[in-house]
Formats: structure tokens, C-alpha cells, sequence
């Protein structure tokens, strides 16, 4: 019976493989999306998310403003929780379909946005920076320094006093070509001109 489901799983990846393969919404080349849902195929049963946004809900406090979400992971759903009347914008270098029209969606690159200075009460940055120019996935050119240039554009449009939600994983080796990963050097780094108010680390127990 075991021998059987090691079959069906391979199958399964095989076949989730060939699908990102074929949209392009993954990885480009096919032997990195095999590894990928590999990856994932061995990985425990559960969802970043599932700690990441209670987290977020948590350190949000805005009460009126403009409010952007890069990526576009948790727009939709921070309308549903916070004050009506609230600016909710979503960027993401993807065109996304535009499930609420009163939620100002654009396609662009967090890199170097057409956005005003100082324009953002708060800033949402799920599970997203760790891809800034990685190349190999979601389409993206290579750029070293692509999640440093990314955190300096979000200084430059948010307001003076605003604040900026943000997640990474943490780790010490790289996991190309799908994601960096983030030690203690690497995060002081990225918040450089910063006044870091909360940092914490999560972990699957």
C-alpha cells in the first residue's frame, strides 16, 4: 500500500508540474517546477498563511488613510476586517483579476512604483520580498539586490510616521530559484532608514 501512494504522488507531482509549466506561473523551466512541488510534496500539511495573517490582522491598526498591499495576498481580505472608508490598493508585478472594484488594483514592480512620496498610511508585505529578483520565478529578472531596492521604495511612498507590515522567511541558505531566505544580517539590511517597532519570529512546531 505504501509503495502505492509513493506512486500516486509522484504522479501528482508530475501532473502539477506540467500544469505550471504550461500557465508560466511558477517557475519557467520545467525541472525547477518538478523540484518545487517536490518540495512541497514533502513538506508538513500547512499553509504559511496560517501564521503569517493572524499576524499581520494583529500589528494593523490603521484606522483611515490609504493602505497598500504588495502582492496582493491580503487585500480582499483586510477589507472585510478593517474601517470602512479606508483606501485599499493592491500592486503586484502579475495582472490580477479585479474582484472588487471598489479595491484600486495596478500591475507594476514594487522595485520602482509610480506612486506618490509619502502616500501610504500602511503598507502589507506577505511572503512577497523573498522574490524580488529571483530569477527562475513568477517571470522575474535576476537582481541581487532587487528586495533591498523594493524596501527603499516602500520607505520613499509611505508617510512619514507610516507603517510597513512585512513577512520573510527565515533561514540561512538560499532556496533558488524560488525564494531567498533571511538571517539577522540579511534583516538589518533590509531595514535601513527603518525604525523597527515589533520583530518576531514564527516556527511550525
Amino acid at each position: 500500500m505504501r509503495i502505492i501512494y509513493k506512486i500516486l504522488g509522484f504522479i501528482e507531482i508530475f501532473l502539477k508540474a506540467i500544469k505550471a509549466q504550461f500557465k508560466q506561473n511558477e517557475c519557467q523551466k520545467f525541472s525547477d517546477n518538478i523540484k518545487l512541488y517536490w518540495l512541497l510534496y514533502r513538506a508538513p500539511k500547512y499553509f504559511d498563511r496560517d501564521l503569517e495573517y493572524p499576524w499581520v490582522i494583529k500589528h494593523i491598526d490603521i484606522k483611515e488613510g490609504k493602505l497598500l498591499d504588495i502582492g496582493s495576498t491580503v487585500g480582499i481580505m483586510l477589507k472585510e476586517l478593517l474601517p470602512q472608508g479606508l483606501e485599499i490598493y493592491c500592486l503586484d508585478l502579475n495582472v490580477r483579476a479585479k474582484i472588487d472594484s471598489s479595491i484600486k488594483f495596478s500591475t507594476g514592480d514594487v522595485r520602482s512604483t509610480d506612486f506618490k512620496d509619502n502616500l501610504f498610511n500602511t503598507i502589507t508585505c506577505i511572503s512577497t520580498l523573498e522574490h524580488v529578483g529571483v530569477e527562475g520565478r513568477y517571470k522575474v529578472k535576476k537582481d541581487e539586490f532587487g528586495d533591498i531596492k523594493a524596501m527603499k521604495e516602500m520607505l520613499r511612498i509611505l508617510k512619514p510616521g507610516g507603517k510597513l507590515v512585512l513577512t520573510v522567511p527565515y533561514g540561512a541558505k538560499d532556496m533558488l530559484p524560488f525564494n531567498k531566505l533571511y538571517n539577522k544580517e540579511r534583516l538589518s539590511e533590509l531595514f535601513k532608514g527603518y525604525n523597527l517597532k515589533v520583530s518576531e519570529y514564527l516556527r511550525f512546531n
